[in-house]
């Protein structure tokens, strides 16, 4: 889905770093296949909760739940493509909702910016795993002693459909 531009308030918003993008992912070792990985967002990237107080022209629909447009989220989410190209080499953290988290950092943001994903078996030719952004927020109480797993193994062990263990803290 192309987010194209969309107005909000007034004041129009380029939304199109939030386009899906493609990315080679290849675990370390010798013989290591590299991995085409689709990277999707949702839109509680730049949006947040509906608040009876938000303003009507915030509002955004999408798929049956209704949102208000957050400035704040919207500004964060500049750098999520960069975040995740750099966490593809490196780990990520299980969650205790989505499956797994990333934790940045963000100048300016005392604490984690939280990018919450799932790795999804992809349908399409071409492609090996889609890696669905399912929210991303500053998220100052994160646990960070969540255990970790490699990246790379999420994406591996997603294209064998094996299922990955959640280690034990």
């Amino acid at each position: 889905m192309s987010w194209g531009k969309r107005t909000f308030g007034g004041v129009e918003y380029d939304l199109s770093h939030l386009d899906p993008f493609t990315m080679q992912v290849t675990p370390k070792g010798e013989d290591a296949r590299t991995y085409n990985v689709r990277v999707t967002f949702t839109c509680h990237t730049f949006t947040r909760e509906w608040r009876e107080t938000d303003l009507e022209e915030h509002r955004f629909d999408e798929a049956g739940e209704t949102r208000a447009f957050c400035p704040v989220r919207f500004e964060h989410s500049q750098s999520l493509k960069g975040i995740i190209i750099a966490a593809s080499t490196g780990k990520v953290r299980f969650n205790n909702q989505t499956p797994f988290v990333i934790p940045a950092t963000i100048e300016g943001l005392e604490g984690p910016y939280a990018i919450y994903f799932r790795a999804i078996k992809a349908k399409t030719r071409g492609l090996d795993v889609v890696i669905d952004v399912r929210s991303a927020h500053h998220k100052p109480n994160l646990d960070m002693t969540l255990p970790k797993v490699t990246f790379a193994t999420v994406v591996g062990h997603t294209v064998a459909g094996k299922a990955i263990k959640r280690p034990r803290k």
